[in-house]
């Protein structure tokens, strides 16, 4: 979100916060044995809610590819392939896992061990605005 306001009103701190913001959740949030983002993490840095949730891989890939690319503007290209590596791999996780190849659209939550609880995905009446919004500001930077 820092670097969505960052377009309309650049100030150097929504840069550097949103790194840190990134580099710690990347950090705190990823599941070294089974992948992908964990849904919540208590203050001494343990998981608490074990599951992962579409949403949360949405946004998070969003804001890897946002981070690449102000990295890049500001000419830090290792700080740049670093975000497009975790990008690559959100979207290898996500594309595994939460992606319905047969019939559209993301589960909704995963079991730590990426077991769906469910066929769901977004109910009626509400949109995947989570995965469209994050695929939209992908494209935005792969331009």
């Amino acid at each position: 979100m820092l670097l969505i306001l960052d377009r309309h009103r650049r100030r150097d701190w929504h840069l550097t916060r949103a790194r840190e913001l990134f580099d710690r959740a990347m950090a705190s949030a990823w599941d070294g044995e089974h992948g992908g983002m964990v849904y919540g993490i208590d203050p001494d840095g343990r998981f608490y809610d074990e599951d992962t949730y579409f949403r949360v891989q949405a946004e998070s890939l969003a804001a890897a590819a946002l981070l690449a690319g102000r990295m890049h503007e500001a000419g830090d290209e290792a700080a740049a392939a670093r975000c497009w590596h975790e990008y690559e791999r959100l979207w290898a996780y996500s594309r595994a896992h939460f992606v319905d190849h047969q019939h559209g659209a993301w589960y909704r939550i995963l079991s730590r061990d990426n077991r769906q609880y469910s066929d769901e995905k977004n109910p009626a009446g509400k949109v995947d605005h989570h995965t469209m919004g994050a695929c939209y500001e992908a494209l935005s930077v792969a331009r």
